[in-house]
Parts: structure tokens; C-alpha cells; sequence
């Protein structure tokens, strides 16, 4: 094996680390100018999000729009007539049932 310099690896790190940056700058550059023709082409042709494929509900990067309600009781204590939806951690008088013999189907509410 060819033995190497350490100032010229250094050298070759440096140069490595300069086309990089300079690939990203590019890289940037070109995303930009896309995503503005992108934009101007779908005002142009007034595309809608679901002709994209993207849900109407869909809010920025966050998803789809969740519920805010209560969601309804899906399983009822049959000692206190507390109910649970499901979902979420499983209330104390669950797991107590559980423990007691109850299956899930047994707590379910009809």
C-alpha cells in the first residue's frame, strides 16, 4: 500500500467538506426555484389538494385535524358504572377488573 500524508488527507477532508457544502448551496438553490414552479403551476392550473393526493383536512405538517370531543364510553364498571372510551391509558377500575377475572369482552358496554 501506498503510503499517504497526513496533510495531504487532511487536504483531501478539507476538499471533501467544501464540495459538500457547495452540493447542499446548490441542492437549495434548485429546491427553491421547483417549489416556486411547482406553486405557480398549481395556481395556474388551480389544482386542489385532493387532485395532489393530500386530504382536505390535512393542516400543514401536522395531519389531519383531530377530533376535539369526548370520544363515546366503550367499556362500563360494572361495580361503579364508570366508563372508559378505550382510549388512552386504562383507568385504575380496569385494570382492577382485569385483575379480578373480567375479560375485556366482560366490560364491554352493550
Amino acid at each position: 500500500m501506498a503510503e499517504v500524508d497526513i496533510d495531504d488527507l487532511d487536504e483531501l477532508q478539507r476538499q471533501i467538506t467544501e464540495l459538500q457544502e457547495r452540493a447542499d448551496r446548490i441542492k437549495a438553490e434548485k429546491k427553491a426555484e421547483v417549489i416556486q414552479d411547482i406553486l405557480h403551476k398549481i395556481k395556474q392550473f388551480e389544482i386542489g389538494a385532493e387532485e395532489l393526493g393530500f386530504n382536505s383536512a390535512v393542516r400543514g405538517r401536522r395531519g389531519a385535524k383531530r377530533s376535539t370531543g369526548a370520544a363515546a364510553p366503550k367499556y362500563r364498571d360494572p361495580d361503579s358504572g364508570a366508563t372508559w372510551s378505550g382510549m388512552g391509558r386504562a383507568p385504575k377500575w380496569f385494570k382492577e377488573q382485569l385483575e379480578k377475572g373480567y375479560t375485556e369482552s366482560d366490560l364491554l358496554i352493550s
